[in-house]
C-alpha cells in the first residue's frame, strides 16, 4: 500500500461533487416545499375561513336527539324516521321571535321545491305547553334542552344536531347550507 488514490473505481473527485451538489440541491428543494405548505397551512388557519363553506355554526360538541330525551305531546318519543329537520330550538317558550322563526322555517321549506319531502320541521320546548300558533305540520317536542341555544338546528336523519342557525340567521343563509346538505347525503 503506497498511500495513491485508486483510480479503478470509476469516480473523478469532480463527479463525486457533483452528485454532492445535485444531492444537496434536491435536499434544499424538498424542505422549501414542505415550508411553505406548513406557512401556508398556518396562514389559512388564522385567517377564520378554514375550511368551510357552511353559514350555521357546527353543533360542537356533537350531540344527538337521542341525548335530548324528546318527546311529543302524546308522550312519544323523537324518532328522525329517515328524514332530515329542521328543528326551531325555543328553552324559554315560544315568544314572537320563536314565531317569526317558525314562519321563516316554512318559507326554507317551501323554498327547497322538490327536496321538501326529504325535510321534516319541529318546535323544541323546553317545558310543555302546546303553542297554538304553529303550523300543523310542524311536530312539537318537549326534552332535555340544557345546552341548546334559543335558534335553530339541522338535525340529519341519524339524529345527529348538525348546524346551528340564531333567529336571525333562518333564512337565506339556512337554507343555502340546507340545500348543500341534501344535495351531498346520500341518506333521508
Amino acid at each position: 500500500v503506497t498511500g495513491r488514490p485508486d483510480r479503478t473505481s470509476g469516480f473523478s473527485r469532480v463527479a463525486v461533487r457533483q452528485g454532492r451538489s445535485q444531492l444537496i440541491v434536491l435536499l434544499a428543494v424538498a424542505l422549501a416545499s414542505i415550508a411553505g405548505a406548513y406557512l401556508l397551512f398556518v396562514g389559512a388557519r388564522g385567517t377564520g375561513v378554514w375550511g368551510t363553506t357552511n353559514h350555521g355554526e357546527f353543533v360542537d360538541p356533537p350531540v344527538t336527539a337521542e341525548v335530548l330525551r324528546l318527546r311529543d305531546a302524546a308522550g312519544g318519543d323523537f324518532a328522525p324516521a329517515g328524514k332530515w329537520w329542521l328543528w326551531v330550538i325555543a328553552p324559554e317558550g315560544c315568544g314572537v321571535s320563536c314565531e317569526a322563526a317558525l314562519a321563516k322555517s316554512d318559507q326554507v321549506h317551501t323554498l327547497l321545491h322538490r327536496d321538501a319531502d326529504r325535510l321534516r320541521r319541529g318546535l323544541l320546548l323546553d317545558g310543555f305547553a302546546e303553542v297554538p300558533g304553529a303550523p300543523s305540520d310542524v311536530a312539537q317536542f318537549v326534552g332535555e334542552l340544557g345546552g341548546l341555544k334559543a335558534g335553530a338546528c339541522i338535525v340529519d336523519p341519524l339524529g345527529n344536531l348538525v348546524l346551528w342557525y340564531s333567529y336571525d340567521d333562518i333564512g337565506k343563509p339556512l337554507l343555502e347550507d340546507l340545500k348543500r346538505l341534501l344535495k351531498v347525503s346520500q341518506i333521508g
